[in-house]
């Protein structure tokens, strides 16, 4: 059976990557291999919007892709957001002088700076597991290290940037939209404009539907969870981005709508039991094949659930938009 479509998910990785390979490789090449120099009056210190803005940590666990805080780098350029996914006690990371599964890459250290508070607390946990937490981008890995300041590990291919750019490569930048997305920049403004305000105290009881406010720093608030239970965090990219999801979300939810209303009196009940289907998943609870309906998060009968489809175009179009695009334009 088909199933729901909810958006159409669009990734900045790949701009955010070309940026780390035009800046990052090129000046740590520079450096020497045993350490990163310290500061001196004649070095090339990072460009105003770096220092002024840093970089977000975010950190990707099983309630989804959470801030930890703002860091910034005096002696390498560092892409706006680094999402760490992974972990690591490989003794070489840990020192940072070489990354096993790229044994033939560079390596360099750096140190970082604390502009808004929560890593060093992150840093804690890792230290207390001796464990590195790793950040994948394109032919570069960087590594946040248990140490007692604040450093990175990075390893990249020093090759990287001396590949040509493709003929078709836009000069646009990491920062803008995708020229295919049918909501512009004046809709998604004017859409972020209409959402609710938050706070925290009333922002829930007050809005008993909504997902996503708006915060009084022109960024967002939003959640992911059925209960609401988690706050995430994002700037004026990510409200925006969030904004024109939920302008097409409303598309596909009106349609869902039109098909309960079919449904007359029975409606709220097959709501309500749509949410229990997304929240118990009785067929992931199952084991057998995949054919029978088993072992999976839920089962082609349970996608035709009119009312799970109206929890999941909800919540997973938020969820996958939230672990690809929002963290990396907060």
């Amino acid at each position: 059976a088909a199933r729901p479509c909810c958006c159409a998910v669009t990734s900045v990785h790949a701009e955010l990557s070309s940026l780390t390979h035009r800046n990052t490789h090129a000046s740590l090449r520079k450096q020497t291999p045993s350490q990163t120099p310290p500061r001196t009056t004649q070095q090339r210190a990072p460009s105003s919007e770096t220092m002024a803005e840093g970089t977000e940590i975010f950190v990707r666990n099983d309630k989804g892709t959470e801030y930890v805080g703002t860091v910034s780098c005096e002696t390498a350029p560092l892409p706006p957001s680094l999402v760490f996914t992974d972990y690591t006690r490989e003794p070489t990371v840990l020192d940072g002088t070489q990354d096993p599964k790229h044994p033939a890459w560079a390596a360099r250290k750096a140190s970082l700076q604390e502009t808004k508070e929560g890593v060093s607390k992150f840093v804690g946990f890792l230290r207390g597991r001796k464990k590195a937490a790793i950040a994948q981008l394109d032919s570069m890995v960087v590594a946040l290290l248990p140490s007692e300041t604040l450093e990175i590990a990075c390893f990249f291919d020093e090759n990287a940037s001396q590949k040509r750019p493709r003929d078709d490569e836009s000069d646009v930048g990491f920062g803008a939209f995708p020229s295919f997305d049918v909501v512009d920049d004046n809709a998604r403004k004017a859409f972020s404009a209409q959402l609710p305000l938050w706070n925290k105290k009333t922002a829930r009881r007050d809005h008993s539907e909504a997902m996503v406010f708006r915060d009084d720093k022109g960024g967002a608030v939003f959640f992911q969870d059925a209960r609401r239970r988690y706050e995430f965090f994002c700037g004026e990219k990510g409200l925006l981005l969030l904004s024109g999801l939920l302008a097409r979300t409303a598309l596909v939810l009106k349609k869902n709508e039109e098909e309960l209303k079919k449904l007359g009196p029975k409606a709220a009940a097959i709501v309500e039991e749509g949410r229990r289907i997304y929240g118990e998943k009785p067929s992931l609870r199952k084991f057998g094949s995949e054919a029978e309906g088993k072992n999976v998060t839920w089962s082609d009968g349970e996608y035709a659930h009119v009312g799970l489809q109206t929890q999941y175009l909800k919540l997973k179009s938020l969820h996958y938009t939230a672990s690809v695009s929002v963290a990396s334009m907060a």
